[in-house]
C-alpha cells in the first residue's frame, strides 16, 4: 500500500522495498520524518532494485513495471547537494 509523504511510515517496509511505501523517489526526499541518513538508505535500496529491474528488462524477463532509476539518481543527487550546502560545526 503507498502512503502520502505527510502519512507515518513503516521504515523497515520503506528500507526493504522503497516502492512498496513510496509512489516516487521524490516522496523520500519530501518526507517530513526521514532523517537524511534514513532517505539515503531508502533511495539506495530503491536504486539496487531498479537497477535490477533494469537488467531483468534487458533479459526480456519484467513485468511491465517502472524501475525510477532515473528519478532515484537524481534524489540521491539532490540529497548529496544539500550534504553540500549546509554549514560545517
Amino acid at each position: 500500500m503507498q502512503t502520502s509523504t505527510q502519512a507515518p511510515i513503516d521504515l523497515k517496509q520503506a528500507k526493504h522495498s522503497p516502492s512498496s511505501v513510496f509512489t516516487t523517489p521524490a516522496e523520500v526526499l519530501s518526507h517530513p520524518e526521514l532523517s537524511q541518513e534514513a532517505k539515503v538508505e531508502i533511495l539506495r535500496q530503491w536504486e539496487i532494485d531498479a537497477r535490477l529491474l533494469a537488467t531483468a528488462e534487458s533479459e526480456n524477463m519484467a513485468g511491465g513495471e517502472s524501475s525510477h532509476l532515473g528519478q532515484v539518481v537524481s534524489a540521491l543527487l539532490a540529497l548529496e547537494d544539500q550534504d553540500r550546502a549546509r554549514p560545517e560545526h
